[in-house]
């Protein structure tokens, strides 16, 4: 039977170490909010990228406020992807300026709402879901009073029981509670479509792959793995 001597126990434990360590380096983990499973154009864009630079990711699925706070303290990689402008609330998480993905994002109403202009909304019990930064702004910038769900599901319950009058979600998420209600039930305002960018974000502790995988992702948008929707 072989033995080692503790040299070659310390040599083999050290090897077995300096792996390990390699393996943990090579691979990220970024955040993505409750919904983050469903875009998969992410996935694709981001796997891709990262695995010709060397890198494996995975993605922690965590409530959204949450998640910016967890990424943006450096307890993360980043972000797998968000709205635009994030940094400008939370510095330490960094921008790649290639949009990976695109949302549609909806009113589904009740019949009875009429919205001509921001100002509107005031008139009715109006909701969203709670940290997502893209809606907050919106709040802000239009100073609208709003009543906060914790996620999706929990919204258009909300909207369902009448507890609020209308709601702002993605299209495929509204387009899957129509399907269950009778068709005179709600309605979508289509004047406030708005189709929205979503980018990745490194935390500044990666600051230098930000160039590299900037490259990555405009390459894979330009061999058409990325889809563009036709701005009107």
């Amino acid at each position: 039977m072989l033995k080692f001597t503790p040299v070659y126990q310390w040599i083999a434990f050290a090897a077995v170490s300096v792996t390990s360590t390699l393996t943990m380096a090579n691979e990220l983990a970024f955040v993505r909010t409750q919904l983050g499973e469903k875009y998969t154009c992410a996935h694709k864009a981001l796997d891709l990228a990262y695995q010709n630079l060397g890198y494996k990711v995975k993605y922690l699925t965590l409530p959204s406020e949450r998640g910016l706070q967890e990424s943006n303290n450096g307890h993360y990689d980043g972000e797998m992807l968000r709205v635009k402008g994030l940094e400008e609330d939370y510095a330490n998480l960094i921008p790649v300026e290639v949009p990976i993905c695109y949302v549609q994002s909806i009113i589904v109403a009740r019949p009875h709402v009429d919205l001509a202009s921001y100002d509107n909304f005031k008139k009715y019990r109006f909701g969203i879901t709670q940290g997502f930064v893209g809606l907050e702004r919106m709040v802000e910038e239009h100073q609208l009073p709003v009543i906060r769900a914790v996620d999706h599901e929990t919204l258009l319950q909300m909207l369902d029981k009448n507890r609020i009058e209308m709601a702002v979600v993605n299209r495929e998420t509204a387009e899957a509670f129509l399907k269950s209600r009778p068709a005179d039930s709600f309605i979508i305002i289509e004047k406030f479509v708005r189709n929205v960018g979503l980018y990745h974000y490194l935390h500044k502790k990666h600051a230098m792959l930000v160039p590299s995988i900037t490259e990555q992702l405009q390459s894979i948008s330009h061999l058409g793995f990325i889809d563009i929707p036709n701005k009107e």
